[in-house]
């Protein structure tokens, strides 16, 4: 008799977020070493059992935390990202506030970088209670 493994079934989230490189920095700021790649790749659970699910960038179920399986972001066509994480892991830390905060992050690193890109200064100042100001001027004045 082949033994049955329990397994945490992964749900797809919609998440404000429309950069790649913005929702790496995050993640990164974040303590994460996420793993990206142009084609989607393979979400593991805690059993290291290979899922059906897959993503564009990738948390590895070791940095998420005991027992967990890793957690995904997956690039939709038209820029956007969803999320794709486990019930077990939606659970444990990765619910709405997480993927809020994931979100504000990586908004926050692409404005920084579209101003860079535009040769403006740009300036982020950490408020109380997460609040994040980025502020936005040209060089010359």
């Amino acid at each position: 008799m082949k033994e049955e493994k329990n397994v945490s079934h992964y749900l797809r989230a919609k998440c404000n977020v429309k950069s790649r490189a913005g929702l790496v920095a995050a993640l990164e700021e974040l303590g994460f070493h996420p793993e990206v790649g142009d084609a989607p790749l393979p979400l593991y659970g805690y059993h290291g059992d290979r899922r059906p699910e897959q993503a564009h960038v990738v948390i590895r179920r070791r940095e998420v935390g005991p027992s967990s399986n890793d957690v995904g972001f997956l690039e939709l066509e038209d820029g956007s990202f969803e999320a794709v994480v486990s019930e077990f892991d939606r659970r444990r830390g990765w619910g709405a506030d997480r993927l809020a905060r994931v979100a504000q992050l990586a908004g926050v690193h692409a404005d920084l970088a579209v101003a860079a890109g535009l040769g403006l200064v740009a300036e982020r100042v950490d408020g109380e209670g997460g609040v994040i100001d980025v502020y936005v001027y040209s060089r010359e004045g």
